[in-house]
């Protein structure tokens, strides 16, 4: 019994050994088990220290990554907004050509009456006063329909 006992703190102080436990051949067998419990136990602390770190570095991680995320999200927003409205004060400057060129027209071309004058004259000189105007043709109809007496402008809008 003995010998098995001497073998077993053999096993015992190489094992020390090799998991790099300084310790010296005269201490006991329960002992050195331990040593080397409380080694293990240390070691499994750090390691479960350790993934405590990771967890929390990986959620510290995703939290950074979801901020950035936002950042950009509203950075875009910002962006889209700025956009829109640049988009809107061109549209509001065109708005005020065309309104400045149809109060040109307007001024420019009389309304017609069948009754006294030619309307192909009229159409003719219509035609000429949109030409120096500069208003796209896609807009022609909409000011002549202004400018013709109620029973012909329902006639064209059929």
């Amino acid at each position: 019994m003995a010998l098995f006992a001497e073998e077993q703190k053999v096993d015992l102080l190489s094992r020390a050994a090799e998991v790099g436990l300084d310790v010296s051949p005269t201490v006991s067998s329960l002992e050195l088990m331990r040593i080397q419990k409380e080694k293990q136990q240390k070691e499994r602390e750090e390691g479960e220290k350790g993934e405590r770190e990771r967890d929390e570095n990986t959620v510290l991680l995703k939290r950074l990554e979801i901020e950035a995320k936002r950042e950009q999200a509203e950075k875009e927003r910002e962006n889209a907004v700025l956009l829109k409205k640049v988009e809107l004060e061109i549209r509001s400057e065109e708005n005020r050509v065309n309104y400045r060129r149809k109060s040109e027209v307007f001024i420019r071309c009389a309304s017609s009456d069948p009754k006294v004058g030619d309307i192909s004259l009229y159409l003719t000189l219509f035609e000429l006063q949109m030409e120096r105007a500069k208003l796209p043709e896609e807009l022609w109809v909409l000011h002549l329909i202004e400018l013709l007496p109620n029973d012909m402008a329902q006639l064209i809008a059929r």
